[in-house]
């Protein structure tokens, strides 16, 4: 069976673990690896805000990984989380920056971010939210927008929803899979020198299954793998219901 590695890096933002991505930099492109940088684009986190400053110009570093061929898109807006007991479009009840909030809300989110990546010259039609947290308002702000796709969602092959394409981000831990598509997530800001040692050796011994977000669009499913695809999206979300029901952390 075909598989295929996509890799999304979460919370790119002026404060971050900068030491350690530009280590991660220099790896992918050694392995003319290209993947998805999620910018936050008026990070107001506080806790991201502990990590240290860029050096340079935040977004003029973020312009060169683009010119490399990287793949840019918008991460939330603030990445300010609110209590939420709603179900996402996920099925998850989690803190999240969207869900629940009204059309106008949420709209003014989606419109401030992408103006400030547009007069950044990093225009794009992709998103992710934070905490993987989004409802149908989001998709419906998003598209008002003029945005494409998102990488979240159950699935081993990109697919359509609501007028939205999705590519599917379904497992953070970074293994081999023998079939589908799979996005894997990282936080920089979350590495240690031995998450760097581990993702290293991941990179080393799968980059020839790694590709870029135009290839993934691309990838296509058998009749077989998208009625695994819905098994493995029922187990997810009952997975996630008991972790909701114990409020452990998603």
């Amino acid at each position: 069976m075909v598989f295929k590695y996509l890799l999304r890096f979460d919370d790119i933002a002026p404060n971050m673990n900068w030491r350690l991505f530009y280590k991660i930099k220099e790896l992918l492109i050694k392995y003319k690896i290209k993947p998805i940088l999620g910018v936050i684009p008026n990070n107001k986190d506080k806790e991201l805000k502990k990590f240290p400053v860029c050096k340079y110009n935040f977004f003029s570093e973020i312009k060169k990984l683009k010119s490399l061929g990287w793949t840019i898109a918008m991460h939330g807006y603030e990445h300010v989380y609110f209590e939420n007991n709603r179900k996402d479009y996920l099925s998850m009840r989690v803190k999240s920056e969207f869900v629940g909030k009204s059309f106008e809300d949420q709209n003014h989110k989606i419109e401030k971010g992408i103006s400030i990546l547009k007069k950044k010259n990093l225009n794009t039609d992709i998103f992710f939210a934070p905490n993987h947290s989004f409802d149908i308002t989001t998709i419906d702000c998003l598209k008002m927008n003029n945005f494409k796709y998102i990488i979240d969602g159950y699935g081993f092959a990109p697919f359509t929803d609501r007028g939205m394409s999705f590519i599917p981000q379904m497992f953070n831990r970074p293994k081999r899979y023998p079939f589908g598509l799979h996005t894997f997530v990282f936080h920089v800001n979350e590495f240690s020198d031995e998450h760097y040692r581990e993702f290293e050796r991941f990179i080393v011994d799968n980059h020839k299954f790694i590709i870029d977000f135009n290839k993934a669009l691309k990838f296509r499913n058998s009749p077989a793998l998208n009625f695994l695809s819905l098994i493995v999206k029922y187990i997810l979300i009952f997975k996630r219901k008991i972790q909701n029901f114990f409020k452990i952390d998603y």
